[in-house]
């Protein structure tokens, strides 16, 4: 296939919990850029680099999120492509043949209803290594034109995003479906203290996420709170005009539609974001060596 007639393969690498549900939604069917298929985390690519990296991993992987992944299926509006051809990509022979197929599918169903092209907002797409997107890169590139964003939030609030979904869901305050298991929440009051006690692992390994990436695909960064103030840099990295964006629960007050991503249980004060930003200063150094400076919104 010619460059020319290649559709858009947009995949997003997270970051989880820096608004990618609200920001999907603005590239899917506010714009109509990038059709996300039957669900708009299929963690196809994520389950490849498992089976062929730890084929145990990958049956417990398979086992744990493919209740959670089929019920949050929607209706593709096509006869091709349903509910069965999305819980039969889930086989032990799934390869990146099978996640182009897909694509192609569902290139084949939306090419003439206004869309440049697909996408792939999995957050499991963070996880991935360059070796990896290395190896499937040639495969990509015969079928699609191939371009990665990654959004980025505050590293503290993103953090504390985290760790008061944790205690919520073990709480019994979680309304939604969630597939993070159980935590210890023992001898802990409210989410915040959870989140400074026991929720160590912050997972705001940004510049690697980013580096992988960068390294194999064209990629754009995203600055969550700059992104839903001015969508220029997006634009022009698309090759669409976005002027409108869904409404996203860490910038409540810009958008359209709901959100349904639930909020953060508890506001943090300054005295908690110093704390948190004295424990990930590490983050901040790196992302200002990368880029040169540190977005004002995350001072």
């Amino acid at each position: 296939m010619s460059g020319a007639n290649k559709p858009l393969l947009l995949i997003n690498a997270g970051v989880a919990w820096s608004g990618t549900k609200p920001y999907c939604k603005t590239i899917h069917s506010r714009q109509k850029i990038a059709h996300h298929g039957l669900v708009h985390e299929n963690n196809i690519l994520y389950y490849i680099y498992l089976l062929q990296s730890n084929p145990k991993q990958a049956k417990r992987y398979f086992d744990e999120r493919h209740k959670y992944r089929v019920q949050s299926a929607i209706d593709c509006n096509s006869q091709q492509l349903d509910l069965a051809y999305l819980q039969n990509i889930f086989k032990k022979r799934t390869t990146i043949h099978t996640y182009i197929k897909y694509h192609l599918d569902l290139w084949e169903s939306h090419k003439n209803k206004g869309y440049i092209g697909l996408s792939d907002f999995s957050n499991s797409n963070s996880i991935l290594p360059s070796n990896f997107l290395v190896s499937i890169k040639n495969e990509l590139e015969k079928h699609f034109t191939v371009k990665a964003t990654v959004i980025f939030r505050n590293p503290v609030r993103r953090w504390y995003s985290e760790a008061s979904v944790e205690y919520k869901y073990n709480t019994g305050q979680h309304p939604m479906e969630w597939s993070g298991g159980t935590v210890d929440i023992s001898g802990c009051n409210d989410s915040i203290e959870y989140w400074k006690s026991k929720h160590l692992d912050h997972n705001c390994d940004y510049l690697r996420i980013y580096k992988n990436y960068k390294s194999v695909f064209d990629t754009y960064p995203i600055i969550m709170e700059e992104f839903w103030y001015d969508q220029s840099g997006l634009s022009e990295f698309l090759g669409r005009d976005i002027d409108m964006v869904n409404a996203n629960v860490y910038c409540p007050y810009i958008g359209v539609n709901n959100d349904n991503t639930p909020p953060d249980l508890q506001e943090l004060t300054d005295d908690d974001l110093i704390w948190g930003m004295n424990k990930l200063n590490k983050v901040y150094e790196e992302w200002d060596k990368e880029f040169g400076y540190i977005p004002q919104s995350w001072l």
